[in-house]
């Protein structure tokens, strides 16, 4: 009775966070958001959605059935079932990706410097796995409603593994299996095919508000999972959280196998391209030099949910007397990332045809990499503070001091991840190499890691130079800006003119 009533007091605060992002999106708009960028796993996953020339048409200038469907869709008209699966599954993934080092470091038996490899190369994974289940389930024609449902059974197992790993029930060695086994590859069938699924469900017309939507149910779900995961720490109850997760995920299943299209059901037609055809010949070396050159942002991105979590560990993390849990400062990359993306959405559609998508590229590097500076100073001053008595490794400099930074990565977030997916909007394999990407970022940054371990140590971070790494990746992200903004247009293709 307890569990029951926890998971529908989660519930229904996941769709009551969801209904106020999406009214305020509206509110402030007037019309359905146009992209939607965002990464998680582990943790956090970029996602997007773009829209056609003949879409934006239709938003610009709505008939008043057009605009009364979306105001249905904003009032939750939209497929519950699909919806809260992606909410129940932003909390899962949330729980167990917000505190994974210290997981890692728990559960596997592993170092410091170890951790954070094993982080970076299940990013790695993650980000890779959607690519390979988009691709089987359109080659061999797999129904995607039991793809979706196979997604959730094999995370349930991973997380499962991970609860009777954390209970005592099942070794250290089986947290990696479980993760980069059955979890990794659950996350690529849920992510690959549960977004596709819902657009199929709802009529072209009502697809970017349904977009807008199943963005606000996601993020409100990871703020829910970051909330979970820090009372889990704070407690020492991981295996109960796991167990929750894999309650909550079971609960959205249930909902999405009993989910009924709404009225109209699935599109009417096919959309059509639009006006928007990017360049086939930009596919080769042009889409790849421009990916290149969001390499270093990925690798600054990863930091939020690693090394600025093990630096968050080494600081005054007091607050009204309780030790505040290192992953709560997720929540303020999450909330300023959806408040940004909001405002940007506003801005961007008044002035976004006199901005370049390269310039938006430069500017999201530029954000990263002033991140990376105002850690790699704040880290600087944080081994400079005395030690708190009683605990010499872990300085006195409040953890506040870290807020700047993860509203900078946030922002570099709101202007990155839309930019990138309108530049490869309409050519799914574009969209596939910018995934590859990110995780080629994650993967070579695991790969670095053994060879930095003078500046990050297995030991502890007081031990290292975290500011040394900081500022080499925040060196990166200034070339790559530089690039960006000296080159001209046409050396990235048509599609990023």
């Amino acid at each position: 009775g307890s569990t029951d009533s926890c998971c529908r007091l989660v519930a229904g605060l996941v769709l009551h966070l969801a209904t106020m992002a999406s009214a305020t999106s509206n509110v402030l708009m007037r019309r359905p958001l146009l992209s939607e960028g965002g990464c998680q796993l582990p943790l956090s996953m970029p996602s997007s959605s773009g829209a056609s020339s003949e879409e934006e048409a239709q938003l610009l200038g709505a008939d008043s059935s057009g605009l009364q469907a979306n105001r249905s869709v904003g009032r939750g008209q939209g497929n519950p079932g699909t919806l809260l699966l992606r909410a129940a599954d932003g909390i899962a993934r949330n729980i167990v990706f917000a505190n994974q080092i210290d997981v890692l470091q728990r559960y596997a038996g592993l170092g410091q410097n170890s951790a954070q490899q094993q982080a970076k190369f299940l990013s790695a994974l993650c980000c890779s796995t959607p690519l390979v289940f988009g691709f089987a389930s359109r080659r061999l024609a797999l129904p995607l409603p039991r793809l979706v449902l196979v997604g959730v059974l094999l995370e349930v197992l991973g997380i499962s593994i991970l609860a009777a790993a954390a209970a005592g029930f099942l070794g250290s060695e089986l947290v990696l299996v479980g993760l980069f086994g059955p979890y990794a590859c659950g996350f690529g069938a849920i992510t690959s095919t549960l977004p596709v699924l819902g657009m199929q469900e709802v009529p072209a017309s009502l697809r970017p508000a349904f977009s807008q939507q199943f963005f606000a149910c996601l993020s409100a779900g990871s703020i829910l999972g970051i909330l979970i995961a820090g009372a889990a720490q704070l407690l020492d109850a991981y295996a109960e959280a796991f167990a929750l997760a894999t309650l909550l995920l079971a609960g959205g299943a249930t909902c999405f196998m009993l989910r009924r299209p709404p009225a109209g059901g699935a599109a009417d037609k096919p959309d059509e391209g639009g006006d928007h055809k990017p360049d086939e010949g930009c596919l080769g070396r042009r889409s790849l030099w421009l990916l290149l050159m969001l390499v270093p942002f990925y690798a600054a991105y990863l930091q939020w949910t690693t090394s600025w979590y093990v630096q968050a560990l080494a600081m005054n993390r007091d607050i009204f007397g309780v030790a505040a849990p290192a992953c709560l400062l997720q929540i303020v990359e999450r909330g300023t990332a959806l408040i940004l993306n909001i405002v940007l959405g506003v801005v961007l559609r008044d002035y976004g045809p006199r901005v370049s998508l390269e310039k938006r590229l430069a500017a999201g590097c530029s954000l990263a990499g002033l991140a990376l500076v105002v850690s790699g100073v704040v880290e600087r001053i944080r081994r400079a503070a005395p030690r708190l008595p009683g605990d010499t490794g872990v300085s006195s400099l409040s953890v506040g001091w870290l807020v700047p930074q993860f509203c900078s990565i946030a922002a570099a977030e709101a202007v990155v991840f839309p930019a990138q997916s309108e530049w490869a909007a309409g050519r799914p394999d574009l969209i596939g190499l910018t995934v590859v990407t990110q995780a080629a970022a994650a993967f070579a940054l695991g790969l670095l890691l053994p060879s930095l371990s003078d500046w990050l140590p297995q030991s502890s971070i007081n031990q290292g130079h975290y500011d040394l790494f900081f500022f080499s990746l925040a060196a990166g992200c200034a070339a790559s800006a530089a690039v960006l903004l000296s080159v001209p247009s046409r050396v990235w293709g048509s599609s990023a003119s």
